[in-house]
């Protein structure tokens, strides 16, 4: 099994499946905006799962149709006994395979609805297969839900030893150089607030902007001293908005949330000050068959004339 997005297609289990459905935040803004949306609409679910969840959500809504992509064959089998059992099969079609390589359908969907976010928003190959739908499956203006998602970094010190005792599987020593991904990160640890490396919109207005890397050059202040050990990466999802006008978010940074936070090591830990100044530069390359994001820190010692210390290149996955 590999790190692509084809490679994650496969490591997914009724566990996980379970862990997405059980993150009431994140469930309960997709099942209102689609109660708001999908009446009467031809919606295409990409990566339904083997709960279908969100077709069921689509159907329930009153969609006119719901075409469920998936390309896990156990997957795919479980969702259409799902549907079976739910008696929507009149509603909801399940079809295997990649979104990339499915044919036209027999009616363009004027509503995308897909949950192909990870840990960092696009390492699922959620740029990819959004702008492709865009461009082959939907109808010219289909609404996307979500609208957008975005990924955010932050530096940070190493949580304490209690966070590391109380994971699931209770973590003595952590692993030095490798990327980790920890639930419930806690904020605390983060020293200065998360900026965006990645940012995705899904309308049709600006999906042909989704295959273009992304780069950024970020400064954090930082606002205590510590032993800075990384960086600390998370998402944030942004849904269209309500009747009410309202537009549900969600983030890996809320608790109960079923996405990880990653973070980074760096090679080195180093010692900052109040004052100092992180500086990062960013590229996000969203599109890539294997998504790749890599990070060059330096760190800036305040009020010195010298040059910023380069403190490594950081790369996920």
């Amino acid at each position: 099994m590999t790190a692509t997005p084809r490679g994650l297609c496969e490591r997914y289990t009724e566990r996980l499946y379970a862990e997405m459905r059980d993150d009431a935040k994140r469930t309960s803004a997709y099942e209102d905006t689609l109660r708001h949306l999908a009446a009467g609409r031809v919606v295409l679910d990409l990566g339904t799962g083997g709960l279908a969840l969100l077709a069921v959500m689509a159907a329930r809504a009153g969609a006119s149709r719901v075409y469920a992509l998936e390309s896990n064959a156990e997957a795919c089998e479980a969702a259409r006994r799902t549907v079976a059992e739910l008696g929507l099969q009149q509603v909801i079609e399940v079809l295997e395979g990649y979104s990339t390589e499915q044919p036209a359908l027999p009616e363009p969907p004027s509503l995308l609805v897909h949950e192909i976010l990870g840990e960092v928003a696009g390492c699922e190959g959620a740029a990819r297969c959004v702008a492709d739908a865009h461009a082959r499956l939907l109808a010219p203006g289909a609404v996307a839900v979500p609208a957008s998602a975005r990924s955010l970094c932050a530096p940070c010190s190493w949580p304490s030893g209690e966070y590391w005792a109380s994971l699931p599987n209770p973590v003595l020593s952590p692993p030095p150089g490798a990327a980790l991904k920890l639930p419930r990160f806690p904020r605390e640890a983060t020293l200065a607030p998360a900026q965006p490396f990645e940012q995705l919109d899904f309308g049709s207005a600006t999906a042909g902007r989704l295959a273009e890397p992304q780069h950024s050059r970020i400064s954090f202040g930082l606002a205590r001293a510590a032993s800075l050990r990384g960086l600390a990466l998370h998402i944030e999802v942004a849904f269209p908005p309500l009747a009410e006008g309202a537009a549900p978010r969600v983030s890996s940074a809320d608790e109960g949330s079923h996405w990880p936070t990653v973070l980074l090591p760096l090679p080195q830990p180093a010692e900052v000050a109040v004052g100092d100044t992180l500086v990062v530069e960013a590229e996000a390359r969203s599109t890539d068959e294997q998504p790749r994001y890599s990070f060059h820190v330096w760190l800036q010692r305040a009020g010195s004339p010298s040059q910023p210390e380069a403190l490594g290149c950081l790369c996920y996955p």
